[in-house]
């Protein structure tokens, strides 16, 4: 038995123009004659997205177009342009009927012609409804309500119109319609009157019973919310290794409902996880092929639809092409993407995507496989235990034939190896190589994979050939294609070899162009190996099945089918967070040793000094990452933004400075000597910090605790303490660990191997001396201080109670590594593996953590101890410098990672995952992007 249908219409228009309409049409079909007891008369659809934004969203109209009575127009000259509009209509008129569609005149002009549509007059309409109608179609005249804020159910012309629009769906005649909204209207007015007196009776005791009720209601819905929002996380993190692409969408709900620590560390953790991971892209049926030509990369569907990438331009985005093949098992590409072909073995089709023309190409027997030509100028395929043919892929027309050379029997490859020569390959690796000008065979290479259990495949333009077998000693092999004097036949020698464990039999396999790599995929887990990692090595989880894998031409981008998804890795990306902003120096590093970083409080510019006594400091824009200053930088040590950035202050390590205009390097406004005439001490590191305090003041610190307090802009010395401090430097020649210097410019921290002091400035003593040293101390902007022990805790301190308040989840941090945000939110920290971790101070606990990149120069394993870190000053970025690596920009708005995350998996929550994953009902709006 069919199923009745769920909405009585659905309502079609143009997001770009009536967007305030629609809802108004839509709110009076649904109000007008409705009984007081009903929510609504009748159920209409008015989709709330925007295709243009999403068309992923595509299937979802389907589902509510036919599961609707009538289709509404909202016609317009805006509607006409629309190609979602369009589409809509065709749907409906190759699923439905003409006559079962209604027109709602919004704007422009619409005319019968007598036998058609007046299309020489009609703008307000979209082609595609040309010839669909026999007869003058229903329509209503709104074009006269000019805004929606002008909507009065009062207004008797008003009225006329939603009687008219409403009576075919009632299936009601306009009178008897009107009339049995005025007998609606006037019970509805005397139920309510009755309803007066009664609610009043029971409004006092309905107050005192709220009171109790509301208290003890927000009570249990905050324990449910907080119940859900545990339960959406713990199920996000349990789908990274297996679905990604759910993971994301459960953190992103999880974090909506109940935004806090918790559901922000779930949140990063989903759009950290798989660094390499570009996103996934929903192709809406079966993925059925997957090739690669160059920066193009094609997927073939079960519905006949082909996905182009440009993965120069933007790898992110997909364009779709429908060809005249059902479910092509085979899809390739020009180099340049101006072609794609496509076979299911019964047709073959070339296809120009910027203009739609499609050309069939005709076959004596099934196909079984096709190339394109780097030019897209040539078509080949092989027929089915047949011949190899030649074609012209702009007319179709045969060029050549050959017979298939018998040791090739059964051809699993074709590919054009240049523009002079073809290849054809078998599963084993027996290939012939053939020139295009007579397709005569130029050499030949025999079997190269095992006689069974393996797994094999070519690179893309078929110049390698490689097997993965289910046998440690046999292994995993990459071989040359073409002999090196293209006329023996000796096979060439292996290139590559990677072991598997008998328990891990390859599900397929993908070799990259020139056999600089290739992947294997073993249950989803994608293992990848290649001249591009830097370890030779990568583990790629995300995936529970990966059905296809090809690279692409440069073996940067590696691309996979799973369902009716295809997923895409860069495999030079280490976070998918991180933004470049510039890099540094290389040639300034070939030791492990920190950069210096300071951000101007308008958080426009970064001064990067690259080491210590470097000749000059940079100023980089943030925005842009340009070099838009380079200062003279006389040996420094530290440079900071002083006088609301106006300036420029570089110390050196004996505490002589100079103070420049930030705007013209060569205004060297103050010159300061040694304080008191007496030199700091500033090397080793960490040398000397420094920071400007309220009152016009600068604080200076060196290793031996000494603090010079000078005043700006003449340098002059305001204060010089230079202890001895309580139990400081108990062991001689021990020097300060690590400095920090509060934002008031009240205390200093001073910890080494054996002890922390806080020096308070305005009493010039000691008023905290702790035991047991550390690596490292700095403020907050409340005051507190954060202090690394040695043993790793990283304890919170209370300085003017001078007790421990709390202790942070940053065991594993480096010393010397943290910094803290200016609204007091965040810290972070650095550890010996790259990672760099984010906390949330409040909690104490770990929200989560980035993968800092190796640097191009520099120590092999040493960017956690080459990494300098700061906050922007509005606490919405987090800034890494890495000796010899690039500056980083981390976004640090949950926001923005949920808006990455939905990106990355490409489409929304289904209430079929909710209800699997929280068995309850969807919320009305699973939109990741809502």
């Amino acid at each position: 038995m069919a199923e009745e249908p769920e909405y009585d219409a659905f309502l079609s228009y143009s997001h770009a123009l009536d967007q305030r309409l629609a809802p108004a049409v839509q709110n009076e079909l649904q109000s007008f004659a409705k009984p007081w007891y009903r929510r609504r008369s009748l159920r209409i659809f008015r989709d709330r997205t925007n295709l243009a934004a999403d068309p992923g969203l595509w299937a979802s109209i389907e589902q509510a177009l036919r599961a609707s009575r009538w289709f509404i127009l909202l016609a317009s000259p805006e509607a006409a342009r629309s190609q979602w509009v369009a589409r809509e209509v065709e749907f409906w008129l190759r699923e439905k009927s003409a006559d079962t569609l209604l027109i709602v005149l919004a704007g422009g002009e619409l005319v019968w012609g007598g036998d058609d549509i007046d299309w020489s007059r009609t703008d307000a309409l979209p082609e595609v409804l040309r010839g669909a109608f026999h007869a003058e179609p229903r329509w209503v005249d709104l074009s006269w309500l000019s805004d929606a804020e002008q909507v009065d159910r009062a207004n008797p012309r008003f009225r006329e119109c939603i009687a008219d629009l409403a009576a075919p769906l009632r299936d009601m005649s306009k009178d008897e319609l009107i009339g049995e909204h005025i007998q609606h209207h006037r019970r509805n007015l005397r139920t309510a009157w009755g309803a007066v007196s009664a609610l009043a009776m029971l409004l006092v005791v309905a107050l005192v019973a709220t009171a109790i009720a509301v208290n003890q209601g927000n009570l249990a819905q905050e324990r449910a919310d907080v119940a859900m929002t545990r339960l959406l996380a713990s199920a996000a993190r349990e789908n990274l290794s297996t679905r990604l692409d759910l993971g994301q969408l459960l953190a992103v709900e999880a974090y909506r409902m109940r935004p806090g620590p918790e559901t922000s560390s779930a949140l990063l953790e989903a759009v950290t996880a798989t660094p390499q991971l570009v996103g996934y892209h929903p192709a809406g049926s079966e993925v059925t092929a997957l090739s690669s030509t160059g920066d193009v990369l094609v997927a073939g569907t079960k519905s006949g639809r082909i996905l182009r990438w440009d993965l120069a331009g933007e790898p992110r985005r997909a364009e779709d092409v429908t060809v005249a093949v059902p479910a092509p098992f085979a899809v390739e590409a020009s180099a340049d993407g101006t072609r794609l072909a496509a076979t299911d073995g019964n047709a073959t089709v070339v296809v120009e995507p910027s203009s739609g023309r499609q050309v069939r190409v005709e076959a004596r027997r099934a196909v079984d496989q096709i190339a394109l030509s780097a030019d897209g100028r040539l078509l080949a395929s092989t027929e089915d235990a047949g011949d190899i043919v030649l074609h012209d892929a702009a007319t179709g027309a045969e060029l050549r034939r050959a017979p298939i050379p018998w040791e090739i029997a059964d051809p699993d490859k074709i590919a054009f190896l240049d523009d002079q020569r073809l290849m054809l390959g078998t599963v084993t690796g027996s290939a012939a190589y053939l020139a295009l000008q007579d397709l005569r065979v130029l050499a030949e290479v025999g079997a190269r994979s095992p006689q069974n259990r393996f797994f094999s495949a070519y690179s893309p333009n078929g110049d390698f050939f490689g097997f993965a077998a289910n046998d440690p000693v046999v292994g995993g092999f990459v071989f040359e294609g073409m002999p090196a004097d293209e006329r023996t036949g000796t096979p060439p020698k292996p290139q590559r070899r990677q072991e598997f464990s008998p328990r891990t039999y390859p599900e397929v396999l993908a070799v990259a162009a020139g056999g600089s790599g290739f992947a294997v995929a073993v249950s989803g887990l994608l293992q990848v190996f290649g001249d591009r990692l830097s370890e030779g090595f990568l583990e790629v989880p995300g995936n529970s099945q990966l059905n296809r894998l090809s690279f692409s031409g440069d073996g940067r981008y590696l691309a996979g089918s799973t369902g009716d998804s295809v997923v895409l890795w860069d495999l030079d990306q280490t976070d998918r967070l991180a933004e470049r902003i510039a890099a540094d120096e290389p040639d300034d590093y070939s030791f492990i040793g920190k950069p210096d970083l300071a951000v101007d409080p308008g958080g426009e510019n970064a001064l990067v000094l690259p080491k210590l006594g470097a000749e000059h400091l940079r100023r980089v824009g943030l925005r842009d990452g340009s070099d838009e200053k380079e200062f003279a930088a006389f040996d420094a040590q530290r440079a900071i933004w002083v006088r609301s950035g106006e300036s420029v202050l570089m110390a050196s390590t004996d505490g002589t400075a100079r103070l420049i205009s930030a705007a013209d390097p060569a205004d060297v406004q103050a010159t300061w000597d040694s304080p008191g005439g007496v030199d700091m001490s500033g090397s080793p590191e960490p040398a000397l910090i420094m920071r400007e305090v309220p009152g016009d003041r600068v604080v200076v610190v060196d290793q031996d605790g000494r603090v010079v307090v000078r005043s700006l802009p003449d340098g002059e010395v305001l204060q010089d303490l230079r202890g001895p401090w309580p139990q400081w430097l108990s062991a001689e020649g021990d020097v300060a660990s690590a400095m920090a210097i509060s934002p008031s410019g009240e205390h200093v921290a001073l910890i080494d191997r054996n002890v922390l002091v806080v020096i308070d400035l305005r009493a010039a003593r000691a008023v905290l001396v702790s035991p047991g040293g550390g690596d490292d101390v700095e403020f907050t902007p409340a005051g507190e201080l954060l202090v690394q022990r040695s043993y790793g805790q990283v304890e919170v301190w209370n300085v003017p109670q001078g007790s421990q308040a709390r202790t942070l989840e940053a065991s594993d941090l480096l010393e010397d590594s943290m910094a803290v945000s200016a609204d007091g939110r965040y810290a972070a920290g650095v550890r010996g593996d790259g990672l760099l971790v984010l906390l949330d101070l409040a909690s104490g606990g770990r929200i989560g953590q980035f993968s800092l990149p190796q640097p191009a120069s520099g120590i092999t394993g040493a960017v956690g101890r080459s990494t300098t870190i700061a906050f922007t000053p509005d606490s919405r970025e987090l800034l890494s410098l890495t000796s010899g690596g690039e500056l980083l920009r981390w976004p640090l708005d949950p926001r923005a990672w949920a808006q990455r995350a939905c990106a990355a998996a490409g489409r929304d929550l289904t209430p079929q995952e909710w209800r699997q994953v929280t068995g309850t009902e969807p919320p009305a709006d699973l939109r990741c992007m809502r």
